[in-house]
């Protein structure tokens, strides 16, 4: 596996281990690559570069993609993304470090983050690159693609005060 951290990449969407994109920056891009080749390499050997170029473009089977492939959404045209997950919730922290939760509202679609992320082979019903997410830090604010921002405290009542409703019991 190649683990490696992206600094101030923009978030995609509210789920923090979706899809984080790099624009178009040609030395990431290679770096990123050859990472890619690195893990077919050490999985596949001799074969990596030929299954590569098979499974490139198939978005169940290849990690790193072209946003114009996702052009019908905004922010993706004329970017690259990763698609990485985790099925155990990744460490996310802010810029001192300290850990956050969902109640601190960070990170939060469209912001910047510092990510890790693990590019792996597998060959599970076929053969595949793909991404864990390791964690991400909260780098800064960013403007959303379209669409509202987030709600602040100030969207909602205090509700202190209003008496809870009992439940209606079915039979």
């Amino acid at each position: 596996m190649a683990v490696m951290t992206y600094q101030g990449y923009k978030l995609f969407h509210q789920v923090l281990y979706k899809a984080l994109y790099f624009g178009r920056a040609e030395r990431l891009i290679a770096e990123i690559e050859a990472a890619i080749l690195k893990v077919a390499t050490e999985k596949w050997g001799a074969k990596a570069e030929g299954i590569i170029k098979d499974i490139r473009g198939n978005n169940m089977r290849f990690n790193f993609r072209d946003g114009d492939s996702k052009s019908d959404y905004d922010g993706y045209a004329g970017n690259m993304f990763i698609s990485a997950s985790n099925k155990a919730s990744p460490l996310v922290v802010d810029r001192n470090r300290s850990p956050l939760t969902a109640h601190d509202g960070k990170p939060y679609s469209c912001c910047y983050i510092n990510a890790t992320i693990g590019l792996y082979g597998y060959d599970n019903k076929g053969k595949g690159i793909s991404a864990s997410l390791s964690g991400g830090q909260f780098f800064r604010d960013g403007d959303a693609f379209a669409g509202g921002g987030v709600a602040s405290v100030n969207d909602f009542d205090d509700l202190s005060e209003v008496q809870m409703l009992t439940p209606i019991q079915k039979n």
